[in-house]
């Protein structure tokens, strides 16, 4: 994932901004929470248009403009709810067919697509946005809370209007997949590039999960017939694409409410799973007392991909550029043929690196990783570490059942997507 720093220094390099110009926008920036594309336009440095349009070739990729977000399609916009399009950080504005098309902060990232995919059955078009007028189309689209300062910038961008008092339209009204009111077209037709996620399965008569629908996931892929599946067992700020700076330091390490009772809060958000990070939130939550440092990983295709991470030092933004391949040396090599856990020190291996690095640069003394799986495939990992201290005396039994509980939480979380596509 690119940050603002590489996009500064691209600005600097492409001859867009001068190095004082630069300077100045990564000092107004510092203590806000706002993009460095933000602090360019406040200072006028760049026009809309100019800073749009790098951002798009920066990040390889298509761009949304803020009229375009502004008539985004009701019927695009309600295919995610407030909820899911803001905490993965998107905003639907077009429905074409099979082809969702939305804007984000974040453009390439893969999980977020699989996750759209499996929430709407819709083959998934990313496009980048500014975040002045992501923040007002989130405002505007999802009722998301606004700052004073991003509402007052908004109002100059627009000449004085105020954008939070024109949302006339009702979303609960029908329109098929056209807006409101016609979208301004653009000087020149985009296409809808390819895609990565092909369009959901056709609705069948049974709930019974098969390698379609489990496509999310497409190392539970299988060839064969599949079995039925057997549930025996176990601020005011506007919430943006990515969180990318380094967590906060965890809690001391307590265990106040017990074992117990932290495995059945667990239990009981995994039961009213929504979305694939509703599971991360009750692992990582559960672990938090046991582990100083917390991270999780998802299994696609044949690339272990960093998924989320907390805890002391731990980078979010270097946790999502973790990608190991699977057929290559690492410590989740023998959790992959069946070995139930790992603990122990982490091997010196070139790709254990990349998890050093996530983990804010301090090899632990040892570590501990184990599997969740869905009908004996893994579908993700989870990793803790108490840096220098050790991970000693560890649950195993309440790990074990956590990731029970996990892999069927994840088999809802499937059969939800096969029932909206149904």
């Amino acid at each position: 994932m690119k940050d603002d720093h590489e996009f500064g220094n691209w600005l600097a390099a492409q001859g867009l901004l001068s190095k004082d110009d630069l300077r100045r926008a990564q000092n107004a920036q510092r203590g806000r929470m706002g993009r460095l594309d933000t602090e360019i336009i406040d200072l006028q440095l760049l026009s809309e248009a100019a800073v749009l349009d790098a951002l798009g070739k920066f990040n390889r990729t298509r761009t949304v403009t803020g009229s375009e977000l502004e008539y985004a399609s009701p019927s695009a916009v309600r295919m995610l709810t407030p909820r899911i399009a803001s905490r993965l950080g998107v905003v639907p504005f077009r429905l074409e067919g099979k082809t969702l098309s939305v804007a984000t902060l974040s453009p390439g990232d893969l999980l977020v697509e699989d996750e759209i995919a499996q929430q709407t059955g819709c083959m998934v078009a990313s496009f980048v946005a500014l975040e002045i007028r992501f923040v007002e189309a989130l405002h505007r689209h999802y009722q998301a809370p606004i700052t004073a300062r991003y509402a007052g910038l908004i109002r100059r961008l627009s000449g004085g209007r105020d954008a939070a008092k024109e949302t006339h339209r009702r979303l609960s009204v029908d329109d098929g997949d056209a807006p409101s009111r016609p979208a301004p077209q653009p000087g020149k037709p985009r296409p809808v590039a390819e895609t990565r996620r092909p369009a959901a399965a056709k609705p069948a008569d049974s709930l019974e999960l098969s390698a379609e629908e489990l496509d999310l996931f497409p190392s539970l892929r299988d060839e064969e017939a599949e079995a039925a599946s057997d549930p025996g067992g176990i601020s005011g700020e506007v919430p943006l694409a990515r969180d990318d700076r380094p967590a906060a330091p965890a809690p001391p390490k307590t265990v106040e409410m017990g074992l117990e009772a932290l495995l059945g809060a667990a239990s009981h958000a995994m039961q009213n799973v929504e979305m694939r990070d509703d599971i991360a939130d009750a692992m990582l939550g559960f672990c938090a007392p046991i582990f100083r440092r917390r991270m999780m990983l998802v299994l696609r295709g044949s690339t272990i991909m960093g998924w989320r991470g907390e805890g002391a030092g731990v980078d979010q933004r270097a946790v999502r550029a973790i990608s190991i391949p699977t057929d290559e040396p690492s410590v989740f090599s023998g959790l992959l043929r069946g070995v139930g856990f790992w603990l122990g020190p982490l091997p010196a291996m070139p790709h254990n690196a990349d998890l050093t690095l996530a983990l804010g640069g301090a090899s632990p003394k040892d570590c501990y990783v184990m599997t969740v799986k869905v009908r004996d495939r893994v579908v993700c990992f989870l990793y803790g570490d108490n840096q220098e201290a050790g991970v000693g005396g560890l649950p195993l039994g309440e790990l074990k059942r956590l990731a029970g509980k996990a892999g069927l939480a994840f088999q809802i979380y499937l059969l939800k997507g096969k029932i909206r596509a149904s």
